[in-house]
């Protein structure tokens, strides 16, 4: 039994809505600049949809470690691995020896979900030369995958101390600002004592994305969600927001990582929340074409990349 969540077709939507933009971002970046917030979004309900898993597993007493980690080496790796394995011949046969063994290191690193440190002390995600490194995008998957090796052990401790979701979702909460705080640790810090001069891909500036999502989790749990229609209008406002973002963030934003993020994050959380009646928001995200997208995000994120930093290595075209 893998879990009593309710399945809701607009969350698909909006991680097509997250994939498209990481695409055309990745494509052009001009063509959307904030477009690489499709990365935030995908924390977001990652750590929605996860966290809810994980605490009606508790409250029903069926939670094991065991289970939720082969759940996720399942659902993972079998795409992953085969990403890996066909950057590596074409890589093997199109770069040369620096570049490929940079890459090998990286893939290396990659398989046990830690290529971001290592990333992040050889080059920065707006790097140049970051364009033609195929695996460069793999670090949003060990960022999530390192929160899930810690979120379940506070959580569960959390749980059997109060068995109280209020209390629970309190020490979240702090968690999430101390996280967050360390948006104002100065970049001569990572620089010079952790040796990571590349803040991008640091996992303690996206868990507070992360921590959205299971905040909205908790919180949704604990709380029997009315229909209004301040509701709907607060996810029409959310959605035409959170596409503004897309539109207007940039690269160059200060506290990115960080602080700046935390906007479209909510905004993202607000969406879910509110879209569990209908309107004309989940209408639109509930659309086939669109949960369709949402259904194979995953594969979308995983594969367009490698042919898109390929075309980029072999045409020097940036």
């Amino acid at each position: 039994m893998f879990s009593s969540i309710k399945y809701r077709a607009e969350i698909d939507g909006l991680r097509a809505i997250a994939v498209i933009s990481v695409i055309i971002y990745h494509l052009n970046e001009n063509w959307l600049p904030g477009g690489f917030l499709g990365v935030d979004i995908f924390f977001v309900i990652s750590g929605f949809l996860i966290t809810g898993i994980i605490i009606n597993e508790m409250k029903e007493n069926r939670f094991s470690f065991k289970d939720f980690y082969t759940r996720r080496i399942k659902r993972i790796y079998p795409a992953f691995i085969t990403v890996m394995a066909i950057v590596s011949f074409f890589a093997s046969a199109l770069f040369i020896y620096n570049d490929f063994n940079q890459l090998r290191k990286t893939i290396e690193l990659a398989a046990v979900f830690s290529s971001n440190f290592y990333l992040g002390f050889k080059q920065g995600y707006f790097d140049l030369n970051a364009t033609e490194n195929p695996v460069l995008h793999i670090w949003s998957l060990a960022v999530e995958e390192q929160y899930y090796l810690i979120f379940p052990l506070f959580l569960l401790f959390a749980y059997k101390k109060s068995r109280n979701l209020k209390s629970i979702f309190k020490l979240t909460t702090i968690l999430f600002i101390v996280f967050l705080l360390t948006s104002f640790i100065p970049n001569s810090f990572y620089k010079d004592v952790l040796h990571q001069p590349n803040t991008y891909y640091l996992s303690n500036l996206r868990f507070p994305e992360l921590l959205i999502g299971s905040l909205l989790a908790i919180y949704s749990i604990n709380k029997s969600i009315r229909q209004s229609i301040s509701q709907k209008t607060v996810a029409a406002l959310s959605f035409i927001l959170l596409l503004t973002c897309l539109y207007f963030y940039h690269k160059n934003l200060i506290f990115i990582p960080g602080l700046s993020l935390v906007l479209p994050c909510l905004l993202a959380a607000l969406v879910i929340y509110t879209t569990t009646q209908e309107s004309i928001v989940k209408k639109l995200l509930s659309t086939r074409p669109m949960v369709f997208i949402g259904k194979i995000s995953y594969s979308l994120y995983l594969y367009h990349w490698i042919f898109i930093s390929f075309a980029y290595y072999i045409t020097g075209i940036k």
